[in-house]
């Protein structure tokens, strides 16, 4: 299909009907009720942390992205570098600081 109409008529051909679709639904399907809420935002994150296993989850999170970005930042940080010298440029890696 791209082929032959190329990407922008393929994009209107492919998406019309959704949006058709979209408009149909919001015009025929009733919206729910919503309730008020009857606590606070604070009060619920509040009952949440004082589970141990979430709590647990959390700090498994955040162990996680901090070492997931430090994979990415320690291979280029520990990459030899060429320093200028005197005599000739001798390779060195600062990963000796961090044992």
């Amino acid at each position: 299909m791209i082929e032959r109409y190329h990407w922008p008529r393929t994009f209107i051909v492919v998406g019309a009907p959704q949006v058709l679709l979209a408009l149909f639904f919001h015009l025929t399907v009733p919206s729910p009720k919503t309730a008020k809420p009857t606590s606070s935002m604070f009060v619920d994150v509040r009952t949440l942390a004082g589970k141990q296993p979430l709590r647990a989850l959390w700090a498994g999170m955040f162990v996680s992205t901090i070492a997931a970005a430090m994979n990415k930042f320690l291979p280029s940080f520990c990459a030899p570098m060429k320093t200028p010298s005197c005599s000739s440029s001798l390779e060195k890696s600062p990963c000796h600081l961090l044992v």
